[in-house]
């Protein structure tokens, strides 16, 4: 997984995407012969979320989708049971963003029924919605965000900025 992050870091998303299968495939089996061990599932969690990033960067929709859907309730369900949890919050919102970004990607596709495309870019803006609501806890907050290499205030302007051209997308799909 570390090498995943190391091509993650220098744009090569063929080679992220091939390490983090790799990671999964060794970790995925260790989880179902022990589903009460938490740093495991997390773990797991953790590097699923770094791989649905980089397919969804590359515009696979399918599997993106699926692992940000796998992902998300672990990282709630971690989150219910400590709210002091800052990192596994920010987890959260980082993959709502990715799950918005994905869904996005399935509205752009022009093969979808309008209807469809439309459902999806309303999931895809309620994702950015709820992303921005996290990111903007530690931006107008005097605690620092985890550290994830992520400028807060560039993230929320990148996620508003998203958040309202799907808007936009929304409006002019809906008024064909």
């Amino acid at each position: 997984s570390y090498l995943g992050d190391t091509f993650f870091e220098l744009k090569n998303l063929p080679k992220a995407i091939e390490n983090y299968r790799k990671s999964l495939e060794i970790l995925e089996p260790l989880g179902g012969k022990d589903a009460l061990n938490e740093p495991l599932i997390q773990d797991t969690a953790n590097i699923r979320s770094s791989y649905a990033y980089s397919l969804a960067a590359t515009g696979t929709t399918n599997e993106s989708f699926d692992s940000f859907k796998k992902i998300i309730p672990i990282f709630e369900q971690k989150y219910e049971k400590d709210k002091t949890d800052k990192m596994t919050h920010f987890r959260i919102a980082m993959a709502k963003e990715g799950l918005a970004v994905t869904l996005n990607n399935i509205a752009n596709q022009p093969d979808k029924p309008k209807s469809e495309r439309i459902s999806v870019l309303e999931t895809a803006i309620e994702n950015y919605k709820q992303s921005l609501e996290i990111y903007k806890i530690y931006q107008n907050s005097s605690e620092s965000a985890p550290n994830f290499n992520v400028d807060v205030d560039k993230a929320v302007t990148e996620v508003t900025e998203a958040k309202n051209k799907c808007e936009e997308k929304l409006i002019r799909l809906s008024q064909k």
